[in-house]
């Protein structure tokens, strides 16, 4: 997996559209999508932030006749993948214990059936 810069939270919501979408986008379609999750952002606002995307090599588009159409050339399981090991290294040393242990000293952060989901997950690597 290549390097993957820092996106920023308005150019995520763009990137969440084109990952959920089976095909390109025009920046029309995009807007249409983000009003229906309740982003109200004009035509020209997505469009810089589809060309900061193209930037940090997060999308692509083509050009079909006068429109362009664009769509994610990263996957979401490796944009995620690689934000959380950033997260992790950034606020924990890279610890997942540590990570885990914050939840740890307020029983009330996590369900009962999380915290069996979680112990079903580990079990599964102990395989």
């Amino acid at each position: 997996m290549g390097e993957i810069k820092k996106v920023t939270e308005a150019e995520y919501k763009v990137l969440e559209v084109l990952w959920e979408s089976s095909e390109m986008m025009t920046v029309n379609q995009i807007m249409e999508e983000l009003r229906k999750k309740g982003t109200i952002w004009a035509n020209r606002t997505i469009l810089v932030f589809l060309n900061n995307l193209e930037k940090k090599e997060a999308v692509s588009k083509q050009k079909q006749k006068i429109t362009y159409y664009y769509y994610p050339i990263i996957a979401k399981k490796d944009f995620v993948k690689k934000e959380s090991k950033n997260f992790l290294k950034k606020y924990f040393s890279g610890s997942l214990k540590g990570f885990l242990s914050t939840f740890t000293s307020d029983r009330d952060s996590i369900t009962e059936q999380e915290w069996k989901e979680l112990q079903d997950w580990i079990d599964h690597f102990d395989k």
